[in-house]
């Protein structure tokens, strides 16, 4: 439904819309995991460890769909760390499922957290930048 949603959405230009309801589904999902808390029960309960992580995983590939118009690297990163060969347009606008026992790359951070100084120099820039001085 969501990822119909988005198509609808980004065809009548509504790009925050789009956004918004990947991201919906993004929380939806995180609340997902948090519940299943597959990290505690996986000694317990491997069956419902292992149907929590398909089911988040299986999200992750919609949602790197989803973003790949607004975040083309990063989806294509998620792409490659899901085990998936090739380009995410590759596939199409349409959900690229995981095979039981498909091999994820190496996990590592889909983003970088930006320094504290790197956010004040730009903020600062873009203050001049709007006043005609750059820096």
């Amino acid at each position: 439904m969501t990822l119909h949603s988005v198509d609808n959405s980004l065809c009548h230009c509504r790009f925050r819309e789009a956004v918004r309801a990947a991201m919906s589904l993004a929380q939806q999902t995180n609340r997902y995991l948090e519940e299943k808390s597959p990290w505690k029960v996986v000694k317990t309960d491997r069956e419902g460890c292992a149907t929590a992580l398909f089911v988040s995983l299986s999200v992750i590939s919609y949602l790197k769909t989803m973003f790949y118009p607004f975040l083309p690297f990063s989806s294509q990163k998620l792409h490659r760390l899901l085990g998936f060969d090739g380009l995410v347009e590759e596939q199409g606008w349409s959900f690229q499922a995981l095979s039981s026992g498909q091999k994820l790359g190496h996990p590592e951070p889909l983003f970088i957290k930006l320094d504290e100084q790197v956010i004040a120099d730009e903020t600062s820039r873009l203050g001049s930048a709007s006043t005609g001085q750059l820096a």
